[in-house]
């Protein structure tokens, strides 16, 4: 696709006083900053993670390695796998009910 294409293939307008915004890095809401998008992101998460929030976050949508979050947050790199794993699981089931 050209750079001004997204993935489905339609045209994003290259002058954005002429046509709609474009989408948010997150492509979920598009009127918040990134900082405010991310934070409305994980509440809803969190609403079904839990305590593990942070974990998805960081693993999924800033892209951070499990190891470097088990150092973040203080824990062994296998509970963080773990964790992470368990709580994808609770988000996967809660999004196919």
């Amino acid at each position: 696709a050209m750079p001004d294409e997204d993935r489905l293939g339609g045209a994003w307008p290259t002058d954005l006083e002429d046509g709609p915004p474009p989408p948010s890095p997150l492509g979920v809401l598009a009127d918040l900053s990134d900082d405010d998008e991310i934070a409305v992101i994980r509440e809803r998460i969190a609403a079904i993670a839990g305590e593990d929030v942070d974990l998805v976050i960081g693993a999924v949508i800033r892209g951070q390695s499990q190891r470097d979050l088990a150092a973040q947050l203080g824990l062994s790199h296998e509970a963080a796998r773990k964790r992470l794993q368990r709580a994808l699981a609770r988000l996967r089931r809660a999004l196919t009910q």
